[in-house]
């Protein structure tokens, strides 16, 4: 009765460690690999330059949300086969590294993908502005012929120039704006010619603009009050830059706290330092957009 053939007993024992093993660690699951590369913006005439500074994607797979990954990123996914995935744009707001966020006038980038377990898949999103966005103001140093769209606000100030044809430091189409100060004149501040009005209710207003600089600069908007004038609103100093960057500068909280203010203008200043006897600034394609 009790005559159990070894091999038939360490057979027996070997099934249940086994099975015990199964229990206690589960076979993985093989994730599948998202590659996002290229990452580009399709504009319209109206609404001026594609160029852009997207550096997140925020991911959302079958409506559930698969978290944020920089551009450039191989993100593994336990997915397999067929899936809706839709990717938002990220920005870091004013420049600041540590406030990112989804920018709120581009579209997602919707499409279906296969997902195969141990396979990448490389995807280029092209990005379009929301159909709400409203282009309230605009400056692309595209036509010498009609002027910039800036004045001094001060008379000792350095002035705004077109770049000529063919110079090396122009961003992108036929000129970009520049601004050089020296002994002669050490600091400048400009404001846009004409004024705009900006909605006052729970809209989100932004500056985009295309910039290098030798040394830091200030970005503003003056509020104008029929009854007490202009009054200036600091929102952020820009840091030097030796290559060309783009700026999201969220204007938000100035139609907002500026409510009885008839309309408003963009404001833009700097100086040399201590250390500096020149200084260059160069500026392209801005943009003041709200919804």
């Amino acid at each position: 009765m009790f005559e159990m053939k070894l091999p038939l007993l360490w057979i027996i024992l070997t099934g249940l460690i086994i099975q015990s093993c199964n229990l206690i660690n589960p076979s993985e699951q093989i994730p599948s690999y998202l590659q996002i590369n290229n990452v580009s913006v399709n504009t319209t005439a109206l609404q001026g330059s594609n160029s852009h500074r997207i550096i997140d994607i925020y991911l959302i797979i079958d409506n559930e949300s698969a978290g944020s990954d920089p551009v450039g990123s191989t993100v593994p996914l336990l997915v397999e086969g067929q899936h809706s995935v839709v990717m938002s744009a990220g920005i870091s707001v004013n420049g600041i590294a540590a406030a990112r966020g989804i920018y709120p006038f581009y579209k997602s980038y919707s499409t279906t993908l296969n997902f195969i377990p141990e396979q990448v898949i490389t995807v280029s999103p092209v990005f379009e502005y929301t159909d709400n966005a409203i282009f309230k103001w605009m400056e692309n140093f595209e036509d010498p012929g009609t002027g910039i769209g800036f004045i001094t606000s001060v008379g000792t100030s350095a002035e705004i120039n077109f770049l000529p044809a063919g110079d090396p430091d122009i961003f992108e189409g036929i000129s970009s704006g520049v601004i050089r100060l020296n002994s002669s004149y050490p600091g400048f501040e400009i404001e846009t010619s004409l004024s705009f009005t900006l909605p006052k209710g729970n809209n989100v207003d932004f500056l985009e603009i295309n910039y290098k600089c030798s040394t830091p600069f200030e970005i503003g908007v003056i509020s104008n009050y029929p009854q007490t004038g202009p009054q200036q609103t600091y929102i952020i100093t820009v840091n030097k830059k030796s290559e060309w960057n783009k700026l999201y500068v969220d204007l938000t909280s100035v139609p907002t706290n500026n409510r009885d203010a008839a309309d408003f203008k963009l404001y833009m200043k700097g100086s040399l330092t201590d250390n500096n006897s020149e200084a260059v600034f160069y500026f392209d394609n801005l943009k003041i957009v709200h919804n």
